[in-house]
């Protein structure tokens, strides 16, 4: 699992790993939080998390949205004012 801490500069550099359809990132400081590169160049943000169910702990994982649209920034602060 990669792991840094996220700046618009960093994530803007990350490219998917060759041979593989995508390649998911995530981020040093915010734990669930990636972004996800596929082979095409196309990126978009993710958050995963494990939920309980029935007994077993099961991972989520959620698109967020296109990461042209926000800086990393922009996208962070967006979800944890949500939270508060």
């Amino acid at each position: 699992m990669d792991t840094a801490n996220f700046t618009t500069d960093r994530v803007a550099k990350f490219k998917c790993k060759r041979g593989m359809l995508q390649s998911i990132y995530w981020d040093g400081k915010t734990p669930g939080f990636g972004v996800r590169v596929t082979a095409s160049g196309a990126t978009s943000y993710v958050f995963e998390c494990e939920a309980p169910r029935l007994g077993k702990c099961r991972k989520n994982r959620t698109h967020i949205n296109d990461r042209q649209s926000k800086s990393v920034e922009e996208e962070i602060f967006s979800h944890a004012s949500a939270d508060r």
